[in-house]
């Protein structure tokens, strides 16, 4: 995946996106008395073992850009899993709207790719074990954890109410199953 993407040529039409982290010398949240210089960064691919994110800046560079990637991955016989007739794309798209824009006001439908199958649009996608949402809100990853530690916090319940065991070992039990889920 790696060589693939280092190797990737974008064509004429697709720009990689450029992220401001301070606009007009001020980051959002932060006291008008401290202003610095704009930070701006290209971020376009983040990739790990088998899995992709790319990012587009409008839905036609999105629909360009993955027949382009599509074809490339091709020469290093990577696969992008596509949607074929019933069969769902394994590959998402999803669309982040702009600061006070209804995301419902955008074109979400799937789109066809390359003429071999089409990409699905979706409201969250599951990531590297998070979970990221159009809105960029944690909501849906935080209330995954909250039910994941419930969950292990139940199963473990029975030991930590035995009034026969000692709290050492129900101390090494927390350490050993509850702690490492929390980080």
């Amino acid at each position: 995946m790696q060589a693939a993407m280092e190797t990737l040529e974008w064509p004429g039409v697709v720009s990689k996106p450029e992220f401001v982290a301070r606009e007009h010398g001020k980051t959002n949240g932060e006291r008008t008395s401290r202003v610095r210089d704009a930070c701006s960064f290209e971020l376009w691919t983040s990739h790990f073992t088998g899995d992709c994110v790319l990012l587009f800046q409008s839905r036609d560079e999105r629909i360009r850009g993955s027949s382009h990637i599509f074809a490339h991955l091709r020469k290093f016989r990577l696969c992008m899993h596509v949607g074929r007739g019933d069969a769902a794309s394994k590959t998402e798209a999803m669309y982040f709207p702009p600061p006070r824009t209804a995301y419902e006001a955008a074109n979400t439908s799937h789109f066809y790719n390359d003429g071999t199958g089409f990409i699905d649009f979706f409201e969250k996608i599951k990531y590297l074990g998070s979970i990221l949402r159009y809105s960029l809100t944690s909501d849906a990853d935080v209330d995954k954890r909250i039910a994941s530690e419930t969950v292990a916090f139940g199963a473990l319940k029975n030991i930590f109410t035995d009034k026969y065991l000692s709290e050492e070992l129900k101390g090494q039990v927390y350490k050993a199953l509850i702690l490492p889920t929390l980080l």
